[in-house]
């Protein structure tokens, strides 16, 4: 691995000042509702917000921010694995109504999360100071 020069270092750490840079009130909504929100709802709040999640993945997509939704994608491995423990209780305990109901919404949640968390790995992909 080459080693960055002092002065490429320095480049590196304004070019990464400037990308962190909040460009507008919906851009400073978006980064705490990913940042403080996100991450502390339970399976019920995910589900409530996962329609808000998405609307601030657009907003930071829209203000060419890919370093806010990376958050996105790493709390969203969180949610699946609370997501998926749920799932296994559900699958062993006994048939019921509410059960069954619970397991389908649950594996709604579960696709309409895993389509948040690809369109946000996407977007972080594309980030061109990822190729640096």
């Amino acid at each position: 691995m080459q080693k960055k020069r002092p002065d490429a270092i320095g480049t590196h750490l304004k070019d990464l000042r400037t990308a962190w840079q909040i460009k507008n009130k919906q851009h400073a909504e978006a980064r705490q509702f990913i940042y403080e929100t996100w991450p502390a709802l339970d399976l019920p709040g995910v589900k409530a917000n996962i329609g808000k999640a998405r609307e601030m993945l657009k907003r930071c997509q829209a203000e060419g921010d890919y370093k806010t939704p990376l958050k996105l994608v790493l709390v969203n491995v969180n949610h699946a694995a609370v997501l998926t423990k749920r799932l296994e209780v559900l699958r062993k305990a006994p048939d019921s109504d509410d059960h069954r109901t619970e397991l389908k919404a649950l594996l709604q949640l579960g696709g309409e999360l895993r389509a948040l968390e690809m369109e946000a790995a996407a977007w972080v992909a594309k980030d061109p100071m990822a190729a640096k």
